[in-house]
């Protein structure tokens, strides 16, 4: 498992806004998430330093993911030994959204 200094790049793809303002939520809460990302057609790139994957953050990408049913495609490097324990908790709504092997 790899430390907490690595950079990940989340790939999201599979969004779909009803409105203008969904859109505008979607988006502020993205940059609560990181200042850090590329719209590329319909898929979005959000560059995160690990170290700086807080709690807060963790719930506002998996209420996304909830929220707008996007895919993650690389949401297992979310995962690394400091918050290990939160993300993998098997009563978190969230767990199954986790690779089972780790």
């Amino acid at each position: 498992m790899d430390n907490g200094g690595k950079k990940i790049k989340l790939i999201v793809s599979g969004i779909h806004f009803y409105s203008q303002l969904d859109e505008e939520a979607f988006d502020f809460c993205l940059n609560n998430i990181s200042n850090k990302f590329i719209k590329i057609d319909s898929k979005i790139i959000i560059h995160i330093e690990r170290k700086s994957l807080n709690i807060e953050k963790l719930r506002n990408i998996f209420g996304l993911k909830a929220r707008y049913n996007i895919t993650i495609e690389n949401i297992d490097e979310l995962v690394y030994e400091k918050n290990k324990d939160f993300i993998l908790n098997p009563n978190s709504y969230w767990y199954k959204y986790f690779n089972k092997k780790q």
